[in-house]
């Protein structure tokens, strides 16, 4: 495992884009977690993007970002414990 340093950049910009999505998200039934990984699950996008150069790809459902002309879905693990 490899510890990151998340920027006040990133965590500020996961927080508003986490904010946003709960008011678009219709399919709050789906989540196990009430939408309360929403921002982790930013970070984690934003971190990926950040270390890789991917960029994101706006208003999809199924994608988070885009590297190399490959979309893929980012996903986030949250633990206590590193």
């Amino acid at each position: 495992m490899q510890r990151i340093e998340v920027s006040k950049e990133i965590i500020l910009g996961a927080a508003l884009a986490a904010e946003e999505a709960e008011k678009t998200h219709n399919n709050k039934e789906w989540s196990i977690s009430d939408h309360e990984g929403l921002f982790a699950g930013y970070v984690g996008e934003f971190v990926f993007n950040d270390k890789t150069g991917a960029q994101s790809v706006d208003g999809s459902r199924y994608h988070d970002t885009l590297l190399n002309d490959f979309k893929m879905e980012v996903k986030t693990k949250q633990s206590k414990w590193a």
